[in-house]
């Protein structure tokens, strides 16, 4: 069965089919969609190119999601990303890789985004038979494995989660969790995993100098346990400490090349150093490999817009399926000039905003705040105007009903500058 991803059967319900991702290597869609129906695996195709936003309310119950690394339209690594992006809690257990003929570079970039369940793929009768056992072993894992798996993806999913953002409570769990693995699981002590996962927990409680060392006690264990140099990265990014964290890129990065994630990070390290060259080229890099990095377009989409280039800007949103962070970035600049007075250079903002977003980012939102913006500005008619477009998006927009109330005298004008 092959799924028409512009099909508008695609978001109107969810279903517990596995999803294959693939273009056209038909022999290996044969070979999945066989064993598959083999084993008793509903299933369903679709490229990938499709729009992984608009279908993932369809999509994210798939018991697994069958992904052809060698695709052509788009690299798999890309699709998995957006994935977990649109699902933050996503479980890579439930991604197979099927590849057929993989460099050191794809080996490298298996581990660094934690996949495990790799599947290679020969063209002939032996290579197929391999492919079919490996498949069965990842579809029926050992008992005993599964469980100690499970309790690091917990871990994990909380050691993450307090990376970006510590509270008590995940660190609580993160250390209840490490007593558990030390109780039931002692072969994992002292691993490269075990090091790593202490050194988050230091840094969750502010001791750097601890949690560093921890960290590179883990590389000796592995020097290749990538998960380390991403830990770091992101400390020495919360730390404002750039010039670290773009050194750990750029050696990650000569190891592989390919990572698109990594680009855009580089990019965003160049940003936040001000080096606009230098990210302009690496958005670009990552482009090239991903034309529909919604990371990278959002962002190149921004600087253009700041220096005023909005027919660039139009074309990079046009090839996004997600311009939400352009347009969020663009609303808060405008709130800030808003509350600061300065009422041309906000609505001069919003109206060129409103020039280069895609239709389905033209919010409801946008037109209030132009309406607020020429209310606050003492230009009453300009201000109905779009507060009236803006509930005529969103009949129900509570803050856009009470402005045009006031607006037409019937209350006073208790209002403020929503954010996206």
């Amino acid at each position: 069965m092959t799924l028409q991803p512009d099909s508008q059967s695609t978001c109107s319900f969810t279903f517990a089919e596995t999803v294959v991702i693939c273009d056209h290597q038909d022999w290996q869609w044969t070979f999945l969609h066989a064993f598959l129906k083999h084993c008793k695996y509903e299933h369903v195709r679709v490229k990938s190119d499709f729009d992984i936003k608009s279908c993932w309310e369809r999509f994210a119950d798939a018991p697994f999601f069958v992904i052809c690394w060698e695709n052509q339209k788009r690299p798999a690594a890309s699709i998995i990303r957006e994935m977990k992006i649109l699902s933050p809690d996503l479980d890579y257990e439930k991604i197979i890789i099927i590849t057929t003929h993989p460099t050191h570079e794809d080996v490298v970039y298996f581990s660094e985004l934690g996949l495990d369940k790799i599947v290679s793929l020969q063209q002939n009768k032996r290579g197929i038979k391999i492919a079919g056992q490996n498949f069965t072993n990842i579809l029926r894992p050992h008992k005993a494995r599964r469980q100690v798996t499970h309790d690091w993806k917990i871990l994990h999913k909380h050691l993450d989660q307090m990376l970006e953002s510590s509270t008590d409570d995940n660190l609580l769990m993160c250390e209840a969790m490490i007593d558990r693995i030390k109780l039931l699981h002692k072969e994992e002590v002292d691993t490269a995993s075990w090091w790593d996962a202490l050194a988050c927990i230091e840094a969750a409680k502010n001791n750097d100098k601890v949690a560093i060392d921890y960290w590179h006690t883990s590389l000796e264990k592995n020097p290749n346990f990538f998960r380390v140099y991403h830990n770091l990265i992101q400390f020495y990014t919360r730390q404002r400490n750039h010039e670290k964290a773009l050194g750990l890129l750029e050696k990650m990065h000569v190891i592989n090349r390919n990572n698109i994630d990594r680009l855009v990070r580089i990019a965003n390290t160049y940003t936040a150093m001000q080096d606009h060259r230098k990210a302009e080229h690496y958005f670009e890099w990552a482009l090239s490999k991903d034309p529909y990095n919604n990371d990278a377009l959002n962002a190149l989409a921004g600087m253009h817009f700041k220096i005023g280039d909005l027919r660039k800007t139009k074309t990079l949103l046009k090839d996004c399926h997600d311009s939400g962070a352009f347009a969020s970035s663009l609303n808060q600049e405008g709130i800030r000039l808003v509350n600061e007075h300065s009422y041309e250079k906000a609505l001069e903002l919003y109206l060129n905003a409103l020039h280069v977003l895609p239709s389905q980012e033209k919010s409801p939102l946008v037109f209030f705040n132009i309406g607020l913006c020429y209310s606050r500005w003492g230009k009453y008619a300009e201000a109905r105007e779009y507060v009236s477009l803006s509930l005529a998006k969103d009949p129900r927009y509570r803050k856009a009903r009470k402005l045009l109330r006031w607006l037409n005298h019937e209350c006073p004008e208790e209002t403020i500058i929503e954010s996206r």
